[in-house]
């Protein structure tokens, strides 16, 4: 079957050279079925730069003027992300955790910003940055869902996040994954106030969590939500240098209310005042004897075999961490971001597997040297190595496990980060580039009744397309058939790329019910007058 098909002409987005280190997931939303919005930062890494949004007119192929939002987008990891809601409102997010959302009335003006507070009487998100943020809007419910890492002095309860014995010195910072809802009825009715955050992940000292959110494939009632994270280390023994490693997974069929485990025979919910699902615990100490709000941690031992101690107040809540882990090994970052959902809603992830090579230290080393590295791989791998070598694999749940394995190990993919769609047809397809290899815009694919991946295939022939290092990836939500690709070229320019996949009639009947992004009857009525859809 004929993949594509049309392949577009890449469109020229950025002022000239733009910031390469945008959200590595979300830069693109559609706002309606008409109109696709494209964020950027003009000035390389420039302290001033600010996050754009330009609008493309999805029927003509043209670009609107513009449009600043006013968020400062220097800081690495900082940058600005983009998403939409029920009524066609973009949200933009930048890292120092202001938010600001366009109106109906006045659909290419940012308004103020709003700092996004925790709850009633909490300490806001200050203090620190909002990193990374995904936004999927359910078009059944109307509620639009963020998540995003936090890496800040202070937790979401307002307690410091020194382990026992550590003193904090300001530069320490905890990191955590964070879920966060508009309620279709706060979209429609107003004020618009951010339900959450509730703390997801707690990564603890010295690790940072990188994740990414899915939405489900379910054709009627509430979609589920998917989420998949990795985690980053930063190295004592290998000054200024990274580990990224392991990929987990968890999901939610309640809006977020409860959170699973692939086979769903762990079940999580919120805590009384509803933040902190997960937590890691600290090896090696006693644990955070400040966070009564941890609801998981880890009763046995960790890859190395090493003891995980008592959490001083969770003792007796704990579960088996490993009962969310879907690959145990050094991974590529910004791999948790090429995940989607087959069309039974089993996930299906790609990554980047370490082979060998590059600047290594081993757990053991790390840990008598002071650091605190959680359930590492044995010997950890820094990221910026540029003698590591890499091979591209995958892993799916089919019901009842992990399996999967190699894609291809004929190349070396240093730094590559993949992206992935699997439409109806069960067919996955894999946007990326390979620097470590030279090669641009590429593709694989692998048919539901095949065995074996193909690829990687050119998609289109164009100088911009073969410069291409790094990859944006968007499915249409109004058009099943129809996907978006950004990228920015080795000069950081960055261009947009239209493509039409082979129709596929279960898909679109699907999005048929979802057209505009329609809300369901039973909210349909909080729609203030002239609202139409």
């Amino acid at each position: 079957m004929t993949l594509f098909q049309s392949v577009g002409t890449p469109i020229d987005v950025s002022e000239g050279r733009c910031n390469s280190q945008n959200n590595e997931n979300c830069i693109m939303a559609m706002p309606d079925a008409e109109t696709l919005a494209i964020g950027y930062s003009p000035g390389l890494e420039a302290a001033s730069a600010t996050f754009k949004v330009r609008l493309l007119d999805v029927n003509a192929l043209t670009l609107g003027t513009p449009i600043d939002t006013g968020l400062g987008t220097s800081d690495y990891h900082a940058q600005g992300s983009l998403f939409a809601d029920m009524l066609g409102r973009l949200h933009a997010m930048q890292g120092g955790g202001a938010w600001k959302h366009t109106s109906v009335a006045a659909p290419t003006t940012f308004g103020s910003p709003a700092a996004l507070t925790v709850r009633s009487g909490a300490v806001q998100l200050g203090g620190g940055s909002i990193i990374d943020a995904s936004g999927v809007l359910d078009p059944f419910s109307g509620d639009l869902f963020c998540t995003f890492q936090h890496n800040g002095t202070y937790r979401m309860d307002g307690y410091g996040v020194a382990a026992p014995g550590v003193s904090l010195a300001p530069a320490a910072r905890s990191q955590w994954g964070c879920l966060w809802r508009i309620p279709a009825g706060a979209q429609v009715g107003g004020p618009i106030l951010p339900d959450g955050p509730y703390k997801l992940i707690d990564s603890g000292f010295s690790l940072q969590i990188k994740r990414q959110l899915v939405i489900g494939k379910e054709t009627s009632g509430q979609r589920s939500l998917h989420l998949m994270w990795i985690l980053r280390y930063s190295f004592t023994t290998l000054p200024s240098d990274f580990a990224t490693y392991n990929i987990y997974y968890m999901k939610s069929t309640d809006g977020g209310t409860t959170w699973k485990n692939a086979a769903g025979d762990i079940s999580l919910p919120k805590t009384g005042n509803g933040i902190s699902i997960l937590a890691y615990p600290y090896p090696g100490t006693s644990g955070s004897p400040t966070d009564g709000n941890s609801s998981f941690q880890d009763t046995l031992q960790d890859s190395l075999g090493v003891a995980i101690p008592p959490h001083p107040i969770a003792a007796g809540d704990w579960r088996n961490f490993d009962a969310f882990r879907v690959f145990a090994g050094n991974v590529g970052q910004g791999c948790e971001g090429a995940f989607d959902l087959d069309e039974d809603g089993y996930p299906m992830v790609v990554f980047a597997e370490y082979v060998s090579g590059g600047n290594t230290a081993t757990a053991v080393a790390e840990r008598a040297a002071g650091g605190l590295p959680y359930d590492p791989p044995a010997t950890m791998v820094g990221i910026f190595a540029s003698t590591a070598v890499y091979r591209l694999s995958h892993r799916r749940w089919n019901g009842s496990a992990w399996i999967g394995g190699v894609i291809d190990d004929s190349r070396n993919y240093l730094n590559a980060i993949p992206k992935l769609r699997i439409d109806a047809n069960g067919r996955a397809i894999i946007f990326m580039s390979i620097p470590a290899a030279s090669l641009g815009l590429r593709v694989f694919t692998l048919d539901r009744d095949e065995e074996t991946w193909e690829g990687p295939t050119a998609i289109v022939e164009s100088a911009e397309a073969e410069d291409a290092r790094l990859i944006w990836s968007l499915r249409d939500p109004f058009n099943a058939d129809r996907h978006w690709i950004a990228f920015n070229t080795g000069n950081d320019d960055r261009w947009l790329l239209p493509l039409q996949l082979t129709a596929s009639v279960a898909e679109v009947n699907v999005a048929n019910r979802i057209i505009a992004g329609r809300p369901p009857a039973s909210i349909r009525h909080l729609m203030p007058r002239g609202v139409h859809f």
